[in-house]
């Protein structure tokens, strides 16, 4: 839970990350999308996946084998 308060504080406090972040994924661009996430200081593996509508970020702790850990952040533009 802190690390998806990491990022939701990253875009509620910056609105030039939350621009980047919203470009980047409607410009299917994965790599600067996972380079603004990781950018947020999160310590655990963040996946991402995108529509032209939203982003669903997951969280998954690498200490835990498996899904069995896994916070899924879904985010409307």
């Amino acid at each position: 839970m802190n690390e998806a308060n990491k990022i939701i504080t990253k875009i509620t406090t910056s609105p030039r990350f939350a621009h980047d972040l919203m470009d980047a994924a409607q410009k299917d661009n994965q790599s600067k999308v996972d380079q603004l996430i990781q950018s947020t200081g999160i310590t655990v593996k963040a996946k991402s996946h995108y529509t032209p509508d939203g982003i669903v970020i997951e969280l998954t702790n690498a200490k835990y084998q498996g899904d069995c850990c896994t916070l899924r952040l879904g985010l409307n533009w």
